[in-house]
């Protein structure tokens, strides 16, 4: 059970009716003196100085302070007297995300709300947190998602808000209640937090299993090799290096006119939407299988699968000698040296890889038979991963 589903389950105990409670109507809950309204408040009536106004958008905590609001006119007429605050409602987000719940502090007295909200006031014959948390039970939510109308501007009817039914018990019992709410629901984020950085783990693992593997491959540590008998060979002099065109920009289109282009961001998910008219010699022709590297961001390396095309600038396509360097061989260590170099390439906001940098790349060159069984043992222990994975 997630850590919501757990807070969703535990809220929807208060809706469930027991001996002794009883259901009412919201209007007939709030205290007679405050009489359900919409805010006046309209969205853009903004000055400086005046009266501050809270809005949806603030109510994004659970208690809601006089900081950073945006302020109305001071003018106030009668109308705007309806929803001024005393600084102890709830407030009910009622257009747009409506049902959103907050709960003023006296630091909102003798503030105002916008039209999205409508402020909730109880007489002390009711528990405000006890009210605060049945509205955020599953059942009541329900409901003013099913009554929330409009299309462009979505808004839940004020009679409609008027009829939801709220359960009551008496009033010692809703206190007890909201005491063991707030013993239980501070372990339920907690509980949520420690599940988030849990989820965060295991999906980032994979990826570094990957890479410490690659890390021991390279090292001999996979198959027993003994690396250090091997010279190292220049990148430049092992493989055909293709840099991409430089396509025009303002000739792109995504309707399908002309050659599909290959763009940085196409290369890990091995597809293009890009097309361009513009031509170009067919040396820059692209199809299945071909090697490619991104040149600036994070160096992707992959093997493309998107179907024929044209490589556009900063992607190359890297082809190995196959007497001398096996391409999945070459394909694994890449990443391993990439890595390195995106941590001490100079940067302003992304990492850019340069022909030089990969022309002096060094690269261990032991004979084909073991490149082969070193790409062989990656495979296997890559295939675990994903068995892992799923």
């Amino acid at each position: 059970m997630t850590a919501e589903q757990l807070r969703n389950s535990i809220l929807q105990e208060i809706y469930n009716p027991k001996d002794g409670w009883t259901y009412k109507d919201l209007k007939d809950v709030v205290a007679d003196s405050c009489p359900i309204s919409y805010g006046i408040v309209q969205q853009g009536n903004h000055v400086n100085g005046g009266i501050p106004v809270v809005r949806p958008v603030d109510l994004h905590t659970k208690y809601v302070r006089n900081i950073n609001l945006k302020c109305t006119s001071s003018d106030i007429s009668n109308s705007y007297k309806r929803t001024i605050l005393n600084g102890n409602e709830i407030l009910l987000c009622v257009r747009g995300t409506t049902g959103i719940v907050a709960l003023a502090t006296e630091e909102l007295r003798g503030c105002n709300v916008n039209r999205g909200i409508v402020p909730l006031y109880f007489d002390d014959t009711v528990d405000r947190l006890f009210i605060y948390y049945q509205l955020q039970s599953p059942t009541i939510q329900d409901f003013i998602a099913e009554n929330t109308m409009g299309s462009a501007l979505r808004q839940i009817n004020i009679k409609d808000l008027r009829m939801l039914k709220i359960l009551l018990p008496p009033l010692a019992e809703q206190k007890r209640i909201v005491a063991k709410l707030e013993e239980l629901l501070p372990i339920v984020e907690q509980y949520g937090k420690a599940q988030k950085e849990l989820d965060e783990l295991n999906a980032a693992l994979p990826a570094r299993l990957r890479q410490s593997i690659l890390q021991e491959a390279f090292c001999g540590k996979l198959t027993g090799a003994d690396m250090s008998d091997w010279e190292d060979g220049k990148l430049g002099d092992l493989v055909d290096i293709l840099y991409g065109f430089p396509f025009q920009a303002n000739m792109f289109n995504p309707e399908g006119h002309g050659k599909p282009i290959i763009r940085i961001r196409d290369i890990v998910p091995s597809k293009t939407k890009t097309y361009s008219t513009e031509t170009c010699d067919e040396k820059y022709h692209i199809t299945n299988g071909d090697m490619l590297v991104g040149m600036d961001g994070n160096f992707h390396v992959r093997f493309w699968y998107g179907g024929d095309a044209y490589l556009n600038q900063r992607v190359c396509r890297i082809t190995a000698h196959s007497d001398k360097l096996l391409q999945k061989y070459l394909y694994y260590y890449l990443p391993v040296y990439l890595e390195e170099l995106e941590q001490n390439v100079s940067k302003t906001t992304v990492g850019h890889l340069s022909d030089k940098h990969l022309k002096n790349m060094s690269i261990p060159l032991p004979p084909l038979a073991e490149q082969q069984r070193i790409v062989a043992k990656i495979e296997e222990l890559f295939a675990e991963i994903d068995k892992l994975s799923k």
